[in-house]
């Protein structure tokens, strides 16, 4: 499975000033925080759809497994998310978590809903990368599968001996169409087809490993740019 979001985003920034009508004389006038951006993925295997809340401010509804919201605005601090499959029952609740946002900072929230205490992955997504280049990163986001290796066929691991739950750095990587394969950690079995991917210069990339082992859904690859 193999979803691709393209997402430039030119956030708008606003910084205004308060007036001082109504302000204690030679009180500094406060300066409004930027919000940040976060968008929201579903990478929980076997959920139906889901509705996400961010302080009860609807951020994706009727999203599929395997794909990713738009950014949503919100105030910084410290959030409540909320993620329920799209219905009305009452077993529908498959998360209830706090996130902590930086004014002006842009995030992809992973709903993972494993266990009660491994719920959410956040990441701190950046734009672009270095102008003649390209840059990846890898996140392992499918329970059963074991620790792999990522790279591109006969070369060296991008990435090695990533576990279940790892963000790894991203890594500059030469524009172009490539093919990256992910295997068991240190042998030849393949544990996801990751498809061609095409990277243009100055582009930042995430791949997410998503899925199950064996399982429906099967393991496949969600791939975010702009992150």
């Amino acid at each position: 499975m193999t979803a691709l979001v393209l997402c430039w985003l030119l956030p708008l920034v606003l910084v205004w000033r308060v007036g001082e009508l109504g302000s204690p004389a030679g009180a500094a006038a406060p300066v409004a925080q930027l919000p940040a951006l976060v968008r929201v993925a579903h990478v929980a295997p076997g959920a139906p759809p889901i509705e996400v809340f961010v302080d009860g401010q609807l951020a994706a509804q009727g999203l599929p497994f395997g794909e990713v919201s738009g950014y949503l605005p919100v105030s910084p601090g410290v959030r409540a998310l909320t993620a329920r499959t799209d219905d009305a029952a009452a077993d529908a609740l498959l998360v209830e978590a706090e996130i902590t946002l930086a004014p002006g900072g842009l995030y992809t929230v992973l709903v993972l809903a494993v266990t009660p205490g491994e719920p959410l992955l956040v990441l701190e997504d950046v734009l672009t990368g270095p102008p003649d280049a390209a840059q990846v990163r890898f996140v392992h986001a499918s329970p059963n599968a074991p620790p792999v290796d990522v790279a591109v066929p006969g070369l060296p691991p991008l990435f090695a001996n990533v576990a279940f739950r790892t963000v790894t750095p991203h890594v500059e990587i030469q524009p172009g169409t490539i093919t990256v394969e992910a295997l068991a950690t240190g042998t030849t079995q393949p544990v996801t087809d990751i498809p061609s991917i095409h990277l243009m210069p100055g582009g930042s990339y995430t791949l997410v490993a998503i899925g199950l082992v064996g399982a429906a859904p099967p393991p496949g690859i969600l791939t975010l740019a702009g992150s």
